[in-house]
């Protein structure tokens, strides 16, 4: 092990078990270069900051709640393809309903794995790149709404419920 390592080590366990608030810990004991002292930092979880962490939760909500909206509506516009069937029964569904395209140059293609040219999309959905554009707008100028709230409210219920109408919201 690094000498320097085995010295944070050794300050570590010299450590007296009750340390005010924020501290800064000398060693001195066990440091490769005469003179020169490790210094240690930090904070003692007692005074851990819960609104901090409730309004990064809640920051990391609006995030995945923002980006399962843009899948879904990636799918929607057509810009993304649908899943691939998981079983054979939802294979054989899928292709007598229709609800999958074969590239031209690759109908006529031999292969030993026939499904490798199957893209699992329903044909009468349309690529629409300016529509979900539009859309996205909307849901961006939605998401920095509700994030402003969260940040600005000190009232938790009303962040949690703003939270929750985002989710639930139709943008369009």
């Amino acid at each position: 092990m690094n000498d320097n390592i085995l010295a944070f080590i050794d300050c570590v366990k010299s450590m007296p078990t009750t340390i005010p608030r924020t501290s800064v810990v000398e060693c001195k004991d066990n440091i490769p270069k005469k003179g020169q002292t490790m210094r240690l930092m930090y904070t003692d979880s007692d005074d851990f900051n819960t609104e901090a962490n409730q309004l990064g939760y809640l920051g990391e909500r609006i995030s995945t709640i923002y980006e399962t909206k843009i899948r879904e509506m990636r799918k929607t516009y057509g810009l993304d393809n649908d899943d691939s069937p998981h079983t054979a029964i939802e294979l054989v569904e899928r292709i007598t309903s229709g609800k999958f395209t074969i590239p031209e140059d690759a109908k006529d293609s031999r292969t030993y794995y026939p499904t490798e040219y199957i893209t699992w999309r329903d044909p009468s959905i349309k690529k629409d790149q300016p529509g979900f554009d539009k859309v996205q707008i909307s849901l961006k100028k939605a998401r920095t709404a509700v994030e402003d709230f969260v940040i600005m409210s000190t009232d938790n219920a009303a962040r949690l419920q703003a939270l929750k109408d985002f989710e639930t919201a139709t943008i369009q």
